[in-house]
C-alpha cells in the first residue's frame, strides 16, 4: 500500500490501516464486506467475497449476486415500533445461515412500504417456513400481518460473480486487479475490487476515448455505447492497440 491509504469502514471506523493489499486474495476476512478503501490518487476499492460460481479474471468487471425470487415479497408477522427482529415466511427456496447478514430487509408492500433495515443475523431455513431476521436498528413503524411484505437483499459485495454478458442481473461491483480463486463450501476468498478512478478493464471491439462504457456481449467486458444507459461503469480514457484488450477506464461506480 502507498503512504496515506485509508479505509472508510461501513462500521464507522474511518482511517483504518488496510490489512490486505489490493493485489492480494485471502481466505481470512480482513474487513467488513463493502468497506471502502480510498487511495491518495483518488482510486476507490470495495472489499468483496467471491462466490462459488467460478474464478474471477483480473481486469474483468464483477457483479453483485442474483436476486432469489422466493426471498422477496414475503408475508411478515406483526412487529411493534422499536422491535429489532422481523418474522417472515420464506418461499420455497432454502436460506443458509446468515445468507443475508449485512445485507438488507426492506418492505416492498403494505405498512412501512419503502423502509429498509440492515440485517444483523438469521438462522438457516429449509424454505416455506417462518424465519426470524435480526436487525441492527429498531423499526420506526410497526408492521402489519395483514399487508406488510418483506424482501431480502444480499450484501452486494458478497458472492460476487463475473458481470454477465448482454443482460445485467445486478449492479457492477468493481474490478479485481488480480485473478481470484472460486470460493468453496469450506473456504471463501476475499479481495478488493476497484470501483472508482483510473483502472484497466477488458473491453469489446468498439472503443471511443471519452465515451461511456457499459455491458458488452462478452461476460466481464465493457463496450462503448451512446447516451447514459443503466449499469454505466465509467469513461474510456486510453485505448489498446487491439480489440478485446484492457483499456484505461475512469470508473465511476462509487
Amino acid at each position: 500500500m502507498s503512504y496515506g491509504d485509508t479505509v472508510v469502514s461501513s462500521r464507522g471506523m474511518g482511517g483504518v490501516v488496510p490489512r490486505q493489499s489490493i493485489y492480494e486474495e485471502s481466505t481470512t476476512q480482513n474487513h467488513a464486506l463493502g468497506d471502502m478503501l480510498l487511495l491518495t490518487d483518488g482510486r476507490k476499492f470495495r472489499y468483496c467475497a467471491n462466490s462459488t460460481a467460478g474464478a474471477l479474471t483480473a481486469h474483468y468487471m464483477t457483479s453483485g449476486p442474483t436476486v432469489v425470487a422466493n426471498h422477496t415479497n414475503m408475508a411478515t408477522a406483526l412487529a411493534a415500533i422499536g422491535a429489532k427482529a422481523l418474522v417472515v415466511t420464506v418461499g420455497a427456496t432454502a436460506v443458509t445461515a446468515n445468507q443475508y447478514a449485512n445485507g438488507y430487509a426492506w418492505f416492498n408492500a403494505g405498512t412501512g412500504i419503502g423502509d429498509i433495515y440492515k440485517v444483523k443475523s438469521h438462522l438457516a431455513n429449509a424454505g416455506s417456513l417462518a424465519m426470524t431476521v435480526n436487525l441492527y436498528d429498531p423499526l420506526v413503524l410497526a408492521t402489519a400481518a395483514a399487508d406488510t411484505k418483506t424482501s431480502l437483499c444480499k450484501n452486494p459485495f458478497k458472492d460476487v460473480v463475473v458481470f454477465p454478458a448482454t443482460t445485467a442481473t445486478n449492479r457492477p461491483t468493481g474490478v479485481p486487479l488480480i485473478g481470484i480463486t472460486a470460493s468453496t463450501a469450506a473456504l471463501t476468498y476475499y479481495f478488493w475490487a476497484q470501483t472508482a478512478g483510473l483502472c484497466t478493464v477488458y473491453c469489446g471491439a468498439t472503443y471511443t476515448v471519452g465515451g461511456a462504457i457499459s455491458v458488452d456481449d462478452t461476460a466481464g467486458f465493457g463496450l462503448t455505447i451512446a447516451g447514459y444507459p443503466a449499469f454505466q461503469w465509467g469513461v474510456i480514457v486510453e485505448i489498446a492497440a487491439a480489440a478485446e484488450k484492457p483499456n484505461v477506464v475512469h470508473l465511476n461506480i462509487d
